[in-house]
């Protein structure tokens, strides 16, 4: 939906006044915040606002705690409440956890990952590192990708969390760019990246699970029109399970045929099976939220 004002018949279009009503359709928590604040927020500090506008009848689809707490906004869409998220499991049981990713992606592994919650639980350690500052993420298609690497790879050798969550922003930030040449580019270095970050697990007898929430990169054309393709696939996703014992044992031929059997194999499990599979290879038993099942057997 554009931006759009419902006038009166044979009125002009006006900008926003004092007792207007505003309808917020953004869903995403994250994206909605700073305007959000720009509207209603007395003190408000961003930016030089031209006129404070007063008694807006705000309704939003976003929701946040800040919203019902300290904003005069209506949610449209209250919070159902996501209780026993991973991360909380994790410290439930004492352990220590890492979150880590660069700007693009940090609100998926602290706020979104943990169930609309913004603190960390007890335990859980985060790193935050920097985007690089281009227009467009194809003049920079390795990202932040190393620097995310070097950050776990520190703090995983000095301190083993049980847990580490990391996010690599490559494949969907330089796909939405739709440049085939650099998202190209863009999955070498996570290979590469990934690569380092597997080595230093499988050394420490850890364990590893690669997976994604969406597809993109791994279509750039739209099959149907020829076209180039920016947006979001609803292609299966792989779960790639990598356990320390059977490194030596379990290599695999990745050759042509492989790879196309692989792509040929039916989806198994849904992304809430991710939680489920990362407690039972953390030995954990999973609470009564947790609907899926651990694809560990079936994989």
């Amino acid at each position: 939906i554009t931006p759009t004002a419902i006038v009166s018949p044979n009125e002009e279009f006006v900008p926003l006044k004092n007792n207007d009503a505003l309808i917020f359709f953004n869903f995403r928590a994250d994206r909605t915040r700073e305007l959000t604040w720009a509207l209603v927020k007395k003190n408000f500090s961003g930016f030089r606002r031209q006129v404070f506008l007063t008694n807006l009848y705000f309704a939003t689809f976003a929701f946040h705690e800040e919203y019902e707490e300290a904003l005069p906004v209506k949610v449209v869409f209250r919070h159902a409440g996501i209780f026993n998220p991973l991360a909380k499991v994790i410290a439930d049981h004492s352990l220590k956890q890492f979150h880590l990713a660069e700007t693009e992606k940090y609100a998926h592994v602290t706020y979104f990952f943990n169930g609309g919650r913004e603190e960390p639980f007890p335990g859980e350690e985060r790193l935050l590192i920097p985007s690089p500052k281009v227009a467009t993420y194809d003049l920079k298609p390795e990202v932040s990708a190393r620097e995310v690497t070097q950050g776990f790879l520190e703090f995983f050798r000095q301190n083993r969390p049980s847990l580490s969550v990391i996010n690599f922003a490559n494949p969907d930030m330089v796909g939405h760019t739709g440049v085939f040449a650099a998202t190209c580019r863009a999955i070498s270095v996570v290979d590469e990246c990934l690569g380092k970050v597997s080595a230093a697990v499988l050394a420490a007898n850890g364990n590893l699970i690669v997976t994604a929430d969406h597809g993109n990169a791994e279509q750039m054309i739209n099959p149907e029109t020829g076209e180039v393709n920016k947006e979001h696939t609803t292609n299966p996703v792989p779960l790639i399970l990598a356990f320390s014992e059977r490194r030596q044992s379990s290599a695999l031929p990745i050759d042509l045929n492989y790879k196309l059997n692989f792509a040929a194999t039916p989806p198994v499990g849904v992304l809430a099976d991710v939680t489920a599979t990362c407690l039972d290879v953390l030995g954990l038993t999973p609470p009564t939220e947790i609907s899926g099942q651990s694809l560990r057997k079936v994989i």
